[in-house]
């Protein structure tokens, strides 16, 4: 360790200019180089940007490239905040001292109302019982639970499950069972994201899921595998974690648009958008702008019919 620090801090720097407007930014070569074959040639080889020591990303955006030097450093970054709208109860009004507040109800539970029965090793459920809030509501519940992987039958309350879908073994059920338990989202380390997560409809979470998107995207260009895994892990717990809201389909629908403009057929961030918004496909299409989005971009449409037509079959 006190080998590599020294060589990180013996090693020259290098600049980055950033954007459009080429914001300059250094980071120490050696940390950058030892990221990918890609990035080693375009450092070490006989380009001019190794020459000159100075390399220039016009497409890549400031707080993208912040996100990927904070990973570089450290190994993880932080995501966008959500942008949070004034809603209807802070606005004042001269002809009125109180509003009626009306409250928008998500559309649908979040996929992560799947994850705990997909998660359970299978055996027997125990006889005795633990006490646990609704993840939903906060609703205090008491399930049964797996002796063996300690796995707690139900997280949510009969009335949110029943939201969630009527029938037990619907197509529905099996499609957002099969997302919220997909092994191939999983983080290159031990540790799993812990996204933030939404409570309101005024909380607008375009950035938040960009942010993933475009260091998924830079990773890619560069090949750089452990980011990419990273971003995109990231990103698959965020959406399982996300309620949505009415709202909030345009904010859904901003994430697939520049995910498709950006990578190409069978990639894995098409491939995880296109599993997500099957599992809220019903409430996504009541949204102008989801219905813009599926003419405007037929790889999504394709894909998603697609996806759907798996689990109908």
């Amino acid at each position: 360790m006190t080998a590599d620090y020294e060589s990180v801090l013996l090693s020259e720097p290098i600049t980055f200019l950033i954007g459009p407007d080429k914001k300059q930014f250094t980071m120490h070569k050696s940390v950058v180089a030892n990221l990918s074959k890609s990035l080693h040639q375009l450092l070490n080889g006989d380009m001019e940007e190794a020459k000159k020591r100075c390399v220039s990303w016009d497409d890549t955006d400031e707080q993208t490239f912040i996100r990927f030097g904070q990973w570089a450093y450290t190994g993880g970054y932080k995501a966008e905040g959500p942008e949070v709208l004034l809603d209807s109860s802070q606005i004042a009004t001269s002809a009125q001292d109180s509003l009626t507040v009306i409250k928008q109800e998500p559309t649908q539970p979040t996929a992560a109302i799947f994850q705990n029965s997909a998660q359970h090793c299978g055996r027997d459920w125990a006889v005795g019982s633990q006490g646990t809030p609704c993840v939903t509501c906060k609703t205090s519940i008491v399930s049964s639970y797996c002796s063996s992987c300690r796995c707690v039958r139900f997280t949510h309350c009969a009335k949110c499950r029943k939201r969630a879908v009527a029938a037990p073994s619907s197509p529905l059920q099996s499609m957002c069972t099969a997302f919220a338990s997909n092994a191939e989202y999983a983080p290159p380390t031990t540790v799993r994201h812990v996204p933030r997560k939404n409570t309101e409809s005024c909380e607008v979470y375009t950035e938040v899921f960009l942010s993933h998107a475009k260091l998924y995207v830079l990773a890619d260009k560069y090949d750089i595998p452990v980011l990419r895994k990273l971003s995109l892990h990231s990103l698959y717990e965020t959406l399982v974690h996300f309620t949505l809201y009415q709202d909030r389909i345009g904010d859904v629908v901003s994430l697939v648009r520049y995910s498709f403009e950006n990578t190409i057929e069978s990639d894995r961030l098409r491939s995880l958008l296109v599993g997500y918004c099957a599992c809220f496909a019903k409430e996504l299409s009541k949204g102008e702008e989801f219905q813009e989005l599926m003419s405007e971009c037929p790889d999504f449409a394709y894909g998603l019919v697609k996806e759907l037509g798996r689990y109908l079959n």
